[in-house]
């Protein structure tokens, strides 16, 4: 939301953020969710909080007439018709953010799930559970990142 935000509200966005990411984080460990760098919690839900922190901080000073909307009463009130947010008078932005974030959150689900389903058929995406313990330098990378620190006891791979 940079471009419809003032300098403080970015501030508290990221504030939030920087929350947030770290409550999603263990939300979806706690819940067993294999999500080892945090891409969820980084792009899905810090995303979803930037959309809809939109329909809250955005001050009206930027977007006037966007997509050939222009409401009479908040250019007589106002002066202009920009992207203005909860805090400065219009809800409707809200609500058309939260909209967004919906769909967007549902048609990634499902296309996510689509697509991990059909990769999953051609090419199987996990690996053994005795292969994940053992690690997956060797399998997958065909050399040990660490050599000198073996954890099995079992064939170098190289």
């Amino acid at each position: 939301p940079c471009a419809f935000v003032d300098p403080w509200a970015a501030a508290v966005i990221g504030g939030i953020a920087g929350v947030l990411v770290v409550l999603s984080v263990f939300f979806w460990e706690n819940r067993g969710i294999d999500d080892p760098v945090g891409a969820i919690s980084v792009h899905g839900i810090n995303g979803l909080w930037g959309v809809i922190s939109v329909g809250i901080f955005a001050t009206g000073q930027y977007g006037a007439g966007w997509g050939g909307v222009v409401r009479p009463e908040m250019v007589e009130k106002y002066g202009s018709d920009g992207v203005r947010g909860l805090l400065y008078g219009d809800i409707s932005q809200l609500w058309a953010q939260l909209l967004d974030a919906g769909v967007v959150a549902a048609f990634g689900f499902a296309m996510a799930y689509v697509w991990f389903k059909l990769s999953d058929k051609i090419t199987p995406i996990r690996v053994s559970k005795e292969t994940e313990l053992e690690g997956l330098d060797g399998p997958e990378m065909g050399a040990l990142a660490y050599p000198d620190f073996p954890v099995h006891s079992g064939p170098r791979f190289g």
